[in-house]
């Protein structure tokens, strides 16, 4: 198997076992993944335009959760290939369903980890000057 397929995997459990234990919510808050995740939205992987266009996406969502999935889980796919270029975009949806135990009958894992990346995400809003 691929080294770097084994490490997003051991790094996503790490984080799905952060937010079902909830050890402490500033070590959740500061993992890695989440951490650098807004760092990809604020444009420092990219260029300030980067930044811009996500503030006005984000803000054009109004909070409405289903707008704000569908933008936010691209892009954390998205982050995720820019983090372990070697892994295909199936390769990263597999690694994330093998982490978060998803399945049909079970969505709940990864839901709640997609709520977090969600709220990281209004957070940057509250900052952005468009």
């Amino acid at each position: 198997m691929n080294k770097q397929y084994e490490q997003l995997i051991k790094d996503l459990k790490e984080c799905d076992e952060m937010q079902t234990t909830l050890k402490t919510t500033y070590d959740f808050d500061n993992y890695w993944l989440r951490r650098f995740f807004r760092l990809y939205l604020d444009g420092s992987y990219t260029n300030y335009y980067d930044y811009k266009n996500n503030c006005e996406r984000l803000k054009d969502c109004n909070g409405n959760v289903k707008k704000l999935r569908a933008f936010i889980v691209p892009k954390f796919i998205e982050f995720i290939k820019a983090e372990f270029s070697e892994l295909s975009e199936y390769k990263i949806r597999k690694a994330i369903k093998q982490a978060f135990n998803y399945s049909k009958n079970n969505t709940t894992q990864l839901e709640l980890f997609n709520t977090h990346l969600i709220t990281d995400a209004l957070e940057l809003i509250a900052d952005c000057e468009i």
